[in-house]
């Protein structure tokens, strides 16, 4: 039997958690539904002759959504649950100096294309790495302030840590009616942190409930 599932499509774009962001998708509580994402450049690096240096950073981590959970009220705990991540045919890394911890021992920006394929980042020829497959930012609106994607906070944000994950549950705290949830930032495979600053980035789709 063949479940369909609602997908809000990834040109539904937030830049900051606000609570006066207008939903754009409304789910019913424990429904299961897909939202697509870009990388979290929002997709302008296709080639590796494009550096982060090249591109509008400030966009960066802009999360899909928001996302209205119907019968979710202030002072409610919202407990989102991670199906499933699929990606795109491919990753994105780079490298610039003074990014990440890392960055005063890099000289030159740098970009990488990592195809993606049977379950691994081919890196190289030698070096494949197993997927990790994980959301960096999800989020909910926040109790007061503008808050850029790439920030995080009590409401979420860009937590960026491995535990978000296929099969994780999530509990964040409900700020307005609704919710507002929104999410970006998929990574094939990350440390524990990004010490030069980046992940694996890609595109994806995540299905939640």
């Amino acid at each position: 039997m063949v479940i369909y599932m609602r997908k809000l499509e990834k040109d539904n774009m937030i830049f900051s958690f606000n609570r006066d962001n207008k939903s754009v998708f409304t789910v019913d509580d424990g429904e299961i539904f897909q939202i697509e994402t870009d990388d979290c450049y929002c997709g302008p690096i296709n080639s590796e002759s494009i550096l982060r240096t090249d591109i509008d950073i400030s966009i960066m981590d802009a999360a899909v959504g928001p996302v209205k959970i119907n019968n979710s009220s202030p002072n409610d705990i919202l407990c989102i649950e991670i199906i499933d991540i699929e990606f795109e045919d491919h990753g994105v890394m780079v490298t610039s100096p003074g990014l990440g911890v890392l960055g005063d021992k890099i000289n030159n920006a740098d970009t990488k294309i990592i195809p993606i394929k049977d379950n691994v980042a081919i890196f190289s020829d030698n070096i494949k790495i197993p997927l990790t497959p994980m959301v960096g930012v999800l989020g909910v609106a926040p109790k007061k302030g503008d808050i850029h994607c790439s920030i995080p906070g009590d409401h979420g944000g860009n937590m960026d840590t491995k535990e978000v994950k296929k099969g994780s549950k999530i509990f964040l705290p409900v700020n307005i009616e609704g919710a507002n949830l929104a999410l970006a930032d998929l990574h094939a495979c990350m440390g524990d942190g990004e010490l030069s600053g980046t992940g694996i980035e890609t595109a994806g789709t995540v299905t939640l409930k």
